[in-house]
């Protein structure tokens, strides 16, 4: 690997050249990227098996899988390398923050930049390299390693990952090789999306006085004249406010807390991402919503989550007058959940990678919690005990973007290590 390492950043700074968007509002753009793959892997003859086939009824949005057949299937053990070329986009107020031109691969001293490097390309790239050494070294396996490369990860819903489960990609094991900072993440929160709509009632912006202060008997005053849907909002967040932090002080876990690690506290928030009001200037606000995501430890339920959630909302409502007979209307999940998930660490597959891990960087690997879902909640909770781990954690989704080439090499090496330990040889 070490030999190698200036080929494989040269083939991560081409990878990152594709712009193969995902996300909420940009989906199947990764249709080039992976033809690109496939046209790799076809090249390199690493695989027995390579798998191409779309997801999508538009026929947009491939996967790509490699599959190297294991010799002697009953003395090992299937693993299964995860990861997803879908990238968020570059908005134009983020680009003029980036030092580089985000969709062209970039080597600045001992990283790579360019969107995607992090998140997670850089992973991906660990996963093909480790794989190039294994057959370039001539190593046979017992058992099969399947090599994914899918799509749709970061809308949510895993559109790539559940496809490839659905055509019978499954193993005892797997790895997603998201920016982890070398630990390995064996708990992931469980996310969901919310939409809170408030009702006010316009009104000319000159009679807003009427709203605040008592006036003579006879002239119409308070919610008589107007009410401003962005003020009963903020209550809301006031109160969702509070309620996080009682959240934040409610629970403690051991991964959650785990000071020699990246995680910390954090893992059960309410975020409001978006907020919307009023149609006109020179009126009152009759309208104003909120949107946004909360994140919640695997070991609460999200019908629980959600039961407090309601509850704040009943109660500041009952606190004023206008809101107890205009209670807002909320959509939760809007239009995704995703389920928590925890693999006891104690796990066969945890502790081969720990051991893989330790064979090849030379210290001891970190246990922790990630604070983000992805593909590995849906392997997880579809039967297949899984990981995430992968090289760095720095500027996923951000300005700048890049990933350690030290950090990659070293994932790739644990990688090589793990594949030999479980798969046998």
């Amino acid at each position: 690997m070490d030999s190698h390492v200036g080929e494989m950043v040269d083939w991560l700074c081409e990878f990152i050249g594709f712009k193969s968007l995902g996300g909420m509002h940009v989906l199947g753009q990764e249709l080039e990227a992976q033809e690109w793959l496939k046209k790799q892997f076809e090249q390199w003859r690493l695989f027995d098996k390579i798998d191409y086939w779309f997801v999508d009824s538009e026929k947009r949005r491939p996967n790509v899988v490699g599959v190297i057949t294991g010799k002697r299937p009953s003395e090992g053990k299937k693993l299964i390398y995860n990861g997803h070329v879908d990238v968020v986009p570059v908005p134009d107020e983020e680009l003029a923050r980036w030092g580089s031109d985000p969709w062209r691969g970039t080597v600045r001293e001992v990283r790579v930049y360019g969107r995607g490097a992090n998140d997670m390309k850089g992973g991906l790239t660990a996963t093909v390299w480790a794989t190039r050494a294994i057959v370039d070294s001539g190593i046979e396996l017992n058992s099969d390693l399947i090599i994914e490369a899918v799509v749709g990860e970061e809308e949510g819903g895993a559109i790539g990952t559940r496809a490839a489960v659905q055509r019978g990609y499954t193993a005892p094991f797997a790895v997603v090789t998201e920016p982890t900072d070398q630990e390995i993440k064996v708990s992931t929160v469980g996310n969901f999306d919310f939409r809170l709509q408030v009702t006010g009632k316009e009104m000319h912006t000159g009679w807003r006085n009427r709203m605040l202060y008592p006036q003579r008997h006879g002239i119409p005053t308070g919610s008589e004249v107007g009410v401003d849907a962005i003020e009963k909002t903020v209550k809301y967040i006031s109160a969702f406010r509070e309620l996080e932090r009682q959240w934040a002080l409610r629970w403690r876990h051991d991964l959650f807390d785990n000071p020699l690690g990246s995680t910390g506290l954090g893992a059960f928030t309410i975020n409001v991402t978006q907020i919307r009001g009023g149609n006109y200037k020179g009126s009152v606000a009759g309208q104003c919503e909120i949107a946004g995501e909360v994140y919640y430890p695997p070991w609460v339920k999200a019908d629980d989550v959600i039961g407090e959630m309601k509850a704040t909302i009943e109660h500041t409502s009952l606190m004023d007058d206008w809101l107890r007979s205009h209670p807002p209307r909320f959509l939760v999940p809007e239009t995704f959940h995703v389920p928590g998930y925890e693999l006891d660490r104690r796990n066969e597959g945890c502790e081969a990678l720990a051991r893989a891990f330790r064979e090849s960087i030379g210290s001891e690997a970190t246990f922790a919690a990630f604070q983000g879902p992805g593909d590995w909640n849906y392997l997880g909770n579809m039967g297949i005990p899984t990981v995430a781990f992968g090289p760095d954690s720095m500027g996923a989704h951000g300005p700048n973007e890049s990933v350690s080439i030290r950090a990659m090499v070293q994932v790739c090496k644990t990688l090589v290590a793990m594949a030999i330990d479980w798969c046998g040889l």
